[in-house]
């Protein structure tokens, strides 16, 4: 999957971070009132994430991950976008002018 292209998927919930300023905005009303539509089956939107590593940090829901994690749910529907440290056109290039150097010119690591 390209950098700028996003998926739909089921994602653990023991995955997902909530930055400590979007947990400290959390509306109880809200969590309880998402927790009661899942507990009666009703569907909420996907939430946004992005993919950190091996986790994923919320972009919006957090009130519907709280209320996921509240009605015990393990998994929850999500659209990810991954975040590439450099694109790849600048990757490559980057990793072209480092081949093209003689080995002297490398810096220990």
């Amino acid at each position: 999957m390209r950098a700028d292209q996003t998926a739909e998927i089921w994602v653990p919930l023991a995955q997902v971070r909530v930055s400590q300023r979007r947990a400290r905005s959390l509306s109880a009303a809200t969590v309880e009132r998402y927790r009661q539509w899942l507990e009666q089956g009703r569907g909420a939107p996907a939430v946004r994430l992005v993919r950190h590593g091996d986790e994923f940090v919320v972009r919006d829901g957090c009130h519907r991950v709280a209320a996921a994690l509240a009605a015990g749910h393990l998994d929850i529907k999500a659209v990810v976008r991954r975040i590439a440290r450099l694109p790849m056109t600048l990757r490559a290039r980057l990793c072209r002018r480092l081949l093209q150097r003689p080995a002297t010119q490398f810096s220990p690591v």
